[in-house]
């Protein structure tokens, strides 16, 4: 100890320098328990790196050995020392000295160094995966006109977009990977198209191993679309009114019509109505802003869905059963006739040719994909909706109809 003189102010000073030499003792002794304590706990076995543990550690540093020469105000060998330092590569040890070093208690004041380690980081949100393959094959093989003439007009992928005022619609039909190896000819078949003061999507997919369904599901959007637009005023009194029972009569006509024409052509071209078997779902959107809400019309396996600030909803697109058009002489039960929820902005409603509700992972994925950001292209959508390979794409076509409501665009498309 100091000596102490006979002056009371030069004691007090010679004892306060006493007290924090004995202050900064046990603060290196105790610096050195803890950084020994947790090394000795945390040592990986037989001398090998311990990954979970590396992960904790700040990032590396140069040495200040190599940067500059130690100096009298270093805290710990190998680190600048001051606010902020940060320790180079050397463990768990080297850590917990880094952690130490940065330490500058007041005189008096005590400091658990324990909590200056910190938590770890958090995992980032894990988002969906992105498919990588390409969205289509390097190879195929064409269908053979020979063997089927119409059969070969029909494209391997479908591509369609429409814009009209606040409301944003893409749509994709691409032939199953399995049906390109053995050159058969795309079987679902999409349709977007207007009628007077509103929109008509549709899909349809050819059933089973019928010989003719690829035309069949062709021909009923086409049939479709003709009846609604026979009948166009009917139909866009019956959804602004929000009518139920004159909305299911107008798809009781309408499926009737499709099925009786798609039996006549089955008729006049020496096939069985059940050659053009096809499963056809409808989706009448009014364009005017008055106009009501969507309307539903379904025959046959599908699948409706409408996304809602990230949750989708397939109750009001239940699907139709295992029915299938033309409906033959034993006839079949009513078709799916439903007027839906008017859309919000930022709702987006999709229509395919298989449910939309599957599995978690494609729910997410297709939740962020057409949920977040902007109404993607075309050439994007054909990407997305082959998220699910190779478990469903080989066997199966891929057809979708997405219709976006945009937020901030008023019902005429000028923003607000």
């Amino acid at each position: 100890m100091d000596d102490i003189t006979t002056r009371p102010a030069d004691r007090y000073e010679a004892l306060a320098r006493h007290e924090e030499r004995l202050r900064r003792e046990r603060r290196q002794a105790r610096a050195v328990a803890v950084r020994q304590a947790a090394f000795d706990a945390r040592r990986p076995p037989a001398g090998r790196r311990n990954a979970a543990l590396d992960a904790l550690l700040p990032p590396a540093r140069e040495p200040v050995a190599a940067r500059a020469p130690a100096g009298k105000g270093d805290r710990a060998a190998g680190y600048v020392g001051g606010v902020g330092a940060r320790p180079a590569a050397g463990g768990f040890d080297a850590f917990a000295d880094s952690a130490i070093a940065v330490v500058h208690p007041a005189a008096g004041q005590e400091v658990d160094l324990d909590l200056r380690l910190g938590p770890p980081p958090a995992a980032p949100a894990r988002r969906p995966v992105r498919p990588e393959r390409p969205p289509l094959p390097a190879r195929g093989t064409l269908t053979d006109a020979a063997e089927d003439f119409e059969g070969a007009l029909l494209p391997d992928t479908v591509l369609d977009a429409a814009e009209s005022g606040a409301l944003s619609v893409r749509a994709v039909s691409v032939r199953a990977e399995r049906s390109r190896r053995r050159g058969l000819p795309r079987r679902d078949a999409v349709c977007v198209a207007r009628y007077g003061p509103g929109l008509l999507l549709a899909v349809a997919r050819g059933q089973g191993t019928a010989a003719r369904a690829h035309l069949g599901a062709e021909q009923a959007c086409r049939l479709a679309l003709a009846h609604v637009v026979r009948e166009a005023a009917t139909v866009s009194a019956a959804l602004r009114a929000g009518d139920a029972h004159a909305f299911s009569a107008f798809a009781d006509r309408a499926v009737t019509s499709v099925g009786a024409l798609l039996e006549h052509t089955a008729h006049g071209a020496g096939h069985a109505p059940g050659a053009y078997a096809t499963a056809l779902r409808l989706l009448l959107v009014p364009l005017e802003p008055d106009g009501g809400g969507p309307g539903l019309i379904a025959v046959g396996e599908g699948g409706t869905a409408r996304l809602r600030e990230g949750i989708w909803d397939a109750g009001a697109g239940a699907g139709a059963g295992t029915g299938s058009l033309p409906y033959g002489r034993g006839g079949a039960r009513p078709p799916v006739a439903r007027l839906l929820e008017p859309l919000r902005p930022g709702d987006v409603l999709a229509l395919g040719t298989e449910a939309l509700d599957g599995d978690r992972l494609t729910r997410e994925y297709l939740a962020t994909a057409w949920g977040e950001g902007p109404v993607p292209e075309p050439a994007e959508l054909l990407r997305q909706v082959q998220h699910r390979v190779p478990a469903t794409t080989a066997d199966a076509d891929r057809t979708a109809v997405v219709l976006w409501r945009r937020a901030g665009v008023r019902a005429d498309g000028a923003g607000g």
